[in-house]
């Protein structure tokens, strides 16, 4: 009987640390092993690679492999707007179509406009494969002078590095000689005509316009999934913070200056449009309000910023002639947007022409 109820009391012992062991894996497995779903392990931001914007982009350092000649430097003219097209080196293709349209329109428009093309660099084991698509882009990057490449592993999870990259060329080369940034990628139709007509009616200094989303929660899975692990600090509700597509967007040069320098002290998010256009915005918006003159005084770029107590905030603006969607190929509903997104290469060419066979009520061209 005693060594029966040893053995029972043993036994119960091993059940209940069984049960223990069972629970502590259960909420191990739910807080951290489980953050990524079932074959996107490698299609997120790493829990391992930094956050630390100053370590990703080394503002102090140059982290640019190519920079195009004639653009923002001292022999060079100072263009109202400059588009950065964002691009990987496989779309050659696109490229060449944005400069048969894109960049023609530009040039039409005399020193007003300036193109260039946003990549990043390969990874690939094969290093006489890395040698020859390196040189093709050096080739690319002497004819048509219009490239920047910066020092970064091009891929979707990167992008936030990549539009930091563009922030950071914008800010050390072009703040003080150009007035409007903007971002596009290889896959968008831009109406040069109508974008310039968006600055000509500005009124205001920190401008950051494109489509507005709202409301949006953090997806589960997915491209757009956020593991809980990068969603602090971000969520305080159960939403994001209103952010423009990423697709394309404008900004005035102030708001460029301002949203790098607070990604300094802002840790990084891999989903681009939410981070550049959302989170930084509402960043600067918070310490603005909270009056955080030791935070605002870190960003600012001059001593009459640091003085001025009133400096304004950044809101994401809706714009409506900015489309994420694929348009019709409908020629006056195109002479009247300023983009549409998700165009193959031959499709960009055709929906420039398209959009150019509009005819103005006076029976003139849209030019």
């Amino acid at each position: 009987m005693v060594i029966f109820s040893s053995f029972s009391r043993a036994l119960k012992r091993g059940v209940g640390l069984i049960t223990l062991v069972f629970i502590v894996n259960c909420i191990l497995y739910y807080y951290f092993w489980n953050d990524i779903p079932d074959g996107e392990e490698t299609d997120t931001w790493p829990r391992t690679q930094t956050r630390d914007v100053s370590k990703l982009i080394q503002p102090n350092h140059n982290t640019f492999e190519i920079v195009p000649k004639g653009v923002c430097d001292n022999n060079s003219d100072q263009p109202l707007l400059l588009i950065v097209v964002t691009s990987t080196i496989k779309n050659d293709k696109a490229r060449q179509a944005i400069r048969d349209t894109l960049s023609k329109d530009a040039i039409r428009y005399t020193g007003q406009i300036r193109v260039i093309f946003l990549l990043g660099m390969i990874s690939n084991s094969d290093p006489e494969q890395n040698r020859i698509i390196e040189e093709e882009v050096g080739f690319e990057a002497t004819q048509f002078v219009v490239v920047l490449q910066a020092s970064f592993i091009d891929s979707y999870y990167n992008l936030t590095i990549k539009s930091l990259s563009m922030l950071k060329f914008f800010s050390n080369h072009c703040r003080t000689r150009v007035k409007y940034l903007m971002k596009v990628d290889d896959d968008i139709y831009i109406n040069v005509k109508e974008v310039l007509q968006l600055i000509s009616d500005n009124t205001e200094l920190n401008l950051l316009a494109g489509e507005l989303i709202s409301d949006a929660a953090p997806m589960t899975s997915g491209k757009w999934y956020a593991p809980p692990y990068m969603l602090s600090p971000y969520i305080k509700g159960s939403t994001y913070p209103n952010f423009l597509s990423g697709t394309t967007y404008l900004m005035s040069h102030t708001t460029a200056e301002i949203l790098y320098r607070t990604s300094m002290l802002t840790p990084a998010f891999h989903l681009e449009d939410v981070f550049i256009t959302g989170i930084l915005p509402e960043a600067y918006n918070q310490k603005l309000l909270d009056r955080n003159r030791e935070w605002l005084e870190a960003i600012s770029v001059s001593q009459n910023e640091k003085d001025n107590t009133e400096m304004i905030q950044i809101i994401p603006k809706k714009d409506t002639r900015f489309q994420r969607a694929k348009v019709d190929f409908d020629s006056c509903l195109c002479s009247k947007l300023i983009s549409s997104h998700g165009f193959e290469p031959r499709e960009i060419i055709h929906i420039y022409a398209v959009a150019k066979s509009c005819i103005k009520i006076n029976g003139s061209k849209v030019p």
